[in-house]
C-alpha cells in the first residue's frame, strides 16, 4: 500500500508539473534535490515490491534477501532526505516513528536470540547446539531436534502448546539469514529417582502428573511400564525405562521420589529446497550415521493456536510434510484432555506419497495413540475417541523395511494404514460430520492443492475451517 500510494503520488506530481510548466519545466525539477530523492525514493520502493513477490523471492531467494536489505535502507534515506529538504515536519515525524518501530523489533529480537542461546557460566559462554539428522531417499528432510530449554513454549501446567514456529539461524551456513520453521513434535524426559538405586532417566506422557496417582500403586506402577514402553524412542531409552520398572516394584512407593525437572525437546522438519536448507542438507548427509550437532540460534516461540479443539469434533487434514503442524495438536489432547479441550472426537489423516515418509511422524502418531489407548483404560477423564487414518498413495503394498517405530506387537486402537490409494476426503468428511452429535471444525496443512480441496469439503458441510499454510 505504501509503494503503491507513492507511485499515485509520483504520478499526480509529474503530470501536475507537466500540465503548468511543460516539460522543460519538468526536466528542470531534477536540479533540485528534493524532487530526485523523491524519485530515487519510488524507484527503490517498485524494485522492493516487485522482488518482495512471491514466486519472485521463492526462485531467488539469497538475491532477494541481500538487495531486499540494502535497498530498503535506501529507500529510508532517499525517503528522510525528501522530507527533510522543504522541512515537512509532520512526514519527518512520521518516518521517526517507523523507524523507531523497526529498531524497536529488531533490538527486541536480538536481545530473545542471545538469551536463549547463548549460556553464560563461570568463565565460559556457550552457543546452543541442536542435533540434526538428514533422511534419505524419497523422506529427504531434515529432523532438527532441539533442547527446549528457557523456549517460553508451554501453558501454565508446562503442557505443549501447538501452532507454534522458530526462526533458525545456522552459522555454519549462511549467518546473516534466519528461516521459519513449524514445530513438528514435542518430547519430555523426566528424571525420576529410586532412594536405593541412583535416578534413571524416563520418558513419562508430557500431561500425566504422576505426583497424583501414588496413592494407586497397582495402577501407576503398571502405568509406568506402558510410558517407558510407549514414549521411549530407542532400544537403550527402552532398557532404561525397563530397569527403571523394575528398581520401583523391588522399592516401596515411599521410597520413589519424582524430580520436578524434566528436560523438554521440540522437533523441527525441513525440507531441503535451495539456498540454506539443500546447503544445510547436504553437510549433514555427508556426516557419519547422515546425523550431526551443529552451532544454531533458535528464535522464537511465534504462532497461533487454533482453536479447532474446542469443538466436539475435531477433524485434521494432513498431506505431506504438513504432519508438522498438525501432530503438536494430537498431542497436545492426548496430554491435556483432563481440562483443556472440549473435544470428544479427533480424527487424524495423513497423506503421504511413498512408505520411506512415515518417518516424518509416525512415531509421534503411534505414541499419542498409545498413550491414549492406555490413559483411557486407566484414566477415565482420557476417555475420549482417537482416530488415525494414514494413507500411502504411491506404495501398493507394506514393505518388508523396517522403521524402529516403538510400538505393541498389535497396532493401537483407532489406528489405519491404507496402501495405494488416495482418500475420499468428500465421503469421509461427511461421515465424520453425520456422526458428530453436536460441533464439528476442521483444520488442514499440506499442499496448495489439496487446500483447495479441503476449503471446498468444509463449505459444502457447513463446518469451521482453519489452515496452516506453509507461507512466508
Amino acid at each position: 500500500m505504501m509503494v503503491f500510494q507513492a507511485v499515485v503520488h509520483s504520478i499526480a506530481c509529474t503530470w501536475y508539473t507537466i500540465h503548468l510548466n511543460g516539460w522543460e519545466g519538468y526536466a528542470a525539477k531534477y536540479s533540485d534535490p528534493f524532487f530526485v530523492w523523491g524519485v530515487i525514493a519510488t524507484c527503490l520502493g517498485c524494485y522492493i515490491l516487485l522482488m518482495a513477490l512471491p514466486n519472485v523471492r521463492r526462485a531467488i531467494y539469497d538475491v532477494f534477501l541481500a538487495s531486499h536489505i540494502v535497498f530498503v535502507g535506501l529507500f529510508t534515506v532517499a525517503c528522510w532526505y525528501h522530507v527533510k529538504l522543504i522541512d515537512d515536519t509532520m512526514n519527518v515525524m512520521h518516518l521517526y516513528a517507523a523507524i523507531g518501530v523497526w529498531s524497536f523489533d529488531r533490538v527486541m529480537r536480538l536481545l530473545r536470540v542471545l538469551y536463549f542461546n547463548i549460556k553464560i557460566g563461570l568463565g565460559t559462554v556457550e552457543l546452543r547446539k541442536v542435533k540434526v539428522k538428514a533422511l534419505q531417499g524419497q523422506a529427504e528432510v531434515l529432523r532438527v531436534t532441539v533442547d527446549a530449554e528457557k523456549f517460553m513454549f508451554f501453558d501454565k501446567s508446562r503442557r505443549c502448546l501447538p501452532g507454534a514456529y522458530v526462526y533458525v539461524y545456522v552459522p555454519s551456513v549462511y549467518f546473516w539469514q534466519s528461516h521459519p520453521f513449524s514445530v513438528g513434535a514435542w518430547h519430555r524426559e523426566s528424571l525420576s529417582r529410586n532412594s536405593g538405586q541412583g535416578s534413571q532417566l524416563v520418558d513419562i506422557p508430557l500431561g500425566l502428573d504422576i505426583g497424583e496417582k501414588k496413592s494407586r500403586d497397582a495402577v501407576y506402577l503398571d502405568f509406568l511400564d506402558d510410558a517407558a514402553t510407549m514414549v521411549s524412542r530407542s532400544a537403550s531409552s527402552a532398557s532404561k525405562a525397563s530397569k527403571f520398572s523394575q528398581a520401583t516394584r523391588a522399592s516401596s512407593m515411599s521410597d520413589v521420589t519424582m524430580v520436578e525437572q524434566d528436560k523438554d525437546t521440540f522437533d523441527l522438519l525441513i525440507r531441503p529446497q535451495q539456498g540454506m536448507t539443500r546447503k544445510l542438507y547436504d553437510m549433514v548427509s555427508q556426516a557419519p550415521g547422515q546425523e550431526k550437532e551443529i552451532y544454531a540460534l533458535v528464535e522464537g516461540p511465534y504462532g497461533h493456536f487454533e482453536p479447532i479443539l474446542q469443538f466436539d469434533t475435531a477433524i485434521f487434514v494432513t498431506g505431506g510434510v504438513g504432519c508438522t503442524a498438525t501432530v503438536p495438536y494430537l498431542q497436545y489432547a492426548v496430554h491435556c484432555a483432563a481440562n483443556k479441550i472440549a473435544a470428544r472426537r479427533i480424527v487424524f489423516y495423513w497423506i503421504i506419497q511413498h512408505e520411506e515418509q512415515l518417518q516424518w511422524a509416525m512415531q509421534d502418531v503411534l505414541d499419542c495413540m498409545t498413550t491414549h489407548e492406555r490413559a483411557t483404560r486407566l484414566f477415565k477423564h482420557h476417555r475420549f475417541i482417537l482416530e488415525a487414518s494414514i494413507y500411502i498413495t504411491r506404495t501398493k503394498k507394506p514393505s518388508s523395511c523396517s522403521y524402529d517405530f516403538d510400538m505393541d506387537e498389535k497396532p493401537p486402537k483407532g489406528l489405519s494404514v491404507h496402501y495405494g490409494r488416495r482418500p475420499d476426503l468428500d465421503a469421509l468428511v461427511a461421515t465424520d460430520v453425520e456422526i458428530a452429535p453436536k460441533s464439528v471444525a476442521m483444520l488442514y496443512c499440506g499442499s496448495s492443492g489439496m487446500s483447495d480441496q479441503a476449503r471446498k469439503i468444509s463449505a459444502r458441510h457447513g463446518i469451521p475451517y482453519f489452515e496452516e499454510a506453509f507461507k512466508w
